[in-house]
């Protein structure tokens, strides 16, 4: 799944918060919802979350089990994610290939439910102008002044 960006500093700059924000994707309660598998501390299989670096390009790598997905922004342009099922079996479906178009969707909805779990781990941040409407002194419509608070305050 590709997805391609107006502005390649916009892209870059969503790609590398996406980085940031998403280096505990092998928790279970986030594998649940990128793999909509329920894990417990008896779920075999290896779990683990890579940022790997080569020169200024950066990769996300996430494996569960024996199915690796990797994230990566191509050509300065685009987030590219892709999918690879090592063993079908590890989604509880055997081997052959008129297993094939089920496993196809089964990577789709895969890299759809990453995307939408970044998307909003982006989207929860505050914009500098919200804050600075809660930190700074207000006056409402009817001429009543509002204090503005401190970071932090309830």
């Amino acid at each position: 799944m590709t997805q391609v960006f107006d502005s390649p500093v916009r892209g870059r700059q969503f790609f590398e918060e996406v980085i940031r924000d998403n280096l505990d994707l092998v928790r279970p309660d986030r594998i649940a919802l990128v793999f909509d598998r329920k894990i417990t501390k008896k779920t075999p299989g290896r779990f683990r979350t890579r940022i790997m670096y080569e020169g200024v390009h950066s990769r996300l790598h996430v494996e569960y089990k024996k199915f690796h997905l990797k994230q990566y922004f191509k050509e300065g342009r685009a987030l590219r994610t892709e999918g690879t099922f090592n063993d079908s079996r590890d989604f509880g479906i055997n081997k052959g290939l008129k297993n094939l178009p089920y496993l196809k969707q089964l990577s789709r909805n895969i890299n759809r439910r990453l995307l939408d779990v970044q998307r909003l781990s982006y989207n929860c941040g505050m914009s500098d102008e919200s804050i600075q409407r809660v930190v700074e002194p207000t006056v409402t419509e009817d001429d009543q002044r509002a204090p503005g608070l401190e970071f932090g305050d309830p």
